[in-house]
């Protein structure tokens, strides 16, 4: 999964600044992988999260709201979790249909891939 994200950097880069962009990704990394410290050590950012939807919660005020949701969604699926299993998990069902989520999840897979 963290080729995937660190893939993906530049192309965020050209969409959000790059800053945000670099907190973003810190912060994907940190609830995939359920290591702050990691994270903490490497960019010498302290996330301060204390679970997903929290950090959901603080990126939405920070980002589109359907971006940062579709992306995070991104980024669960590749970390091996199956996309139905993560809108349940996480209440995304009461947003995205999965015809909606499905044509989303490819238009940006498309957009972030290389």
């Amino acid at each position: 999964m963290e080729k995937g994200l660190y893939h993906n950097l530049g192309k965020v880069y050209n969409l959000i600044d790059k800053n945000k962009a670099l907190l973003y990704l810190n912060k994907v990394e940190a609830l995939t992988t359920n290591d702050e410290e990691i994270v903490k050590d490497k960019y010498n950012i302290y996330l301060g999260f204390k679970n997903f939807q929290a950090a959901i919660d603080e990126a939405r005020k920070i980002y589109d709201q359907d971006y940062t949701d579709l992306l995070i969604i991104k980024a669960l699926r590749e970390s091996g979790e199956q996309v139905s299993d993560i809108l349940k998990k996480y209440n995304f069902n009461d947003r995205f249909s999965f015809k909606k989520l499905a044509d989303n999840f490819e238009k940006t897979y498309n957009i972030m891939k290389y």
